[in-house]
């Protein structure tokens, strides 16, 4: 149907915890032997969701909480004039790299190359059977990056830039107090002293 077709799995599995060893694990079923087994994903008959989903679910979150407390930081600048960006800069930079380490996690991992592949992979699928809802493999082929790809790359490229900005932000700041300060002590060293000097004449 096109590059750009979509479409929706109705019964596709939501979340890791619907997933165990008594429903994708067992010995000589299709959802063991195409989907479980070659990924990692059972571990002596008990499933486990890998390294590699921790590792994604991990930084994404991070990513999201450092990015909430670079804005924050941000904000404090009538507070604490330039400390306040740089710490936001940093905080950027966090999420910077937090965003690095989840899509790079994302991209390298092997069912996820899979599934973006022409030969394709296999996702877990409820359908109903005389027994109730068994778990089988779901066939694949040719997906492509979903949004929280691209929410990865957006944050990204955000909090690059924001982690230059605040921190060229911060430098000025410090210029323009210090500049101030500067102001203010040559005002306060050139004005009239009327305790030594007696009285002030004014034209």
């Amino acid at each position: 149907c096109g590059s750009f077709c979509t479409g929706v799995i109705q019964n596709q599995w939501v979340y890791w915890s619907d997933l165990d060893g008594s429903n994708v694990c067992q010995n000589g079923t299709k959802i063991a032997e195409l989907w479980a087994e070659p990924y990692g994903f059972c571990d002596n008959g008990e499933f486990d969701r890998g390294t590699e989903i921790r590792t994604i679910e991990a930084f994404t979150i991070l990513t999201l909480i450092l990015s909430s407390f670079a804005a924050c930081s941000g904000c404090s600048v009538y507070e604490n004039g330039s400390k306040g960006l740089n710490i936001a800069g940093c905080m950027s930079f966090l999420t910077w790299l937090s965003a690095v380490v989840a899509f790079s996690v994302m991209a390298s991992f092997k069912w996820y190359s899979d599934l973006r592949s022409e030969d394709g992979s296999y996702m877990p699928y409820f359908t109903l059977t005389a027994s109730g809802a068994t778990i089988v493999p779901y066939q694949v082929r040719s997906m492509w990056f979903g949004p929280t790809f691209g929410m990865l790359v957006t944050i990204f490229i955000c909090s690059f830039m924001a982690h230059v900005m605040f921190h060229v932000s911060a430098r000025k700041i410090d210029a323009e107090l210090a500049s101030k300060d500067d102001n203010a002590d040559y005002i306060q060293e050139g004005a009239p002293n009327t305790e030594e000097g007696g009285e002030v004449a004014f034209a």
